[in-house]
């Protein structure tokens, strides 16, 4: 995945969200769409993503509901691959 770029914790609480959403994302994409389970080893990163994301999102007046749903917006709209 993207872990050497998502490491770094960024000033802004925008960019700091669009980046955990869009490595989230593609956890869910590999797991819900292509039928994958994670590496074991990457559990703790999207442990750690998913907390920062419920972190940042109340900086933006974001509810817990309002980040799920950028998470998981689309996401079932797209054909499995595979």
């Amino acid at each position: 995945m993207a872990e050497a770029v998502t490491n770094t914790v960024l000033a802004d609480p925008k960019e700091q969200m669009t980046l955990c959403l869009n490595v989230l994302q593609e956890y869910a994409k590999w797991c819900l769409l292509r039928g994958y389970a994670p590496p074991p080893e990457s559990e703790a990163r999207r442990i750690e993503l998913l907390r920062q994301l419920f972190d940042v999102a109340p900086l933006l007046n974001l509810t817990d509901r309002d980040a799920v749903w950028l998470l998981y917006n689309g996401l079932f709209n797209q054909k499995p691959e595979g």
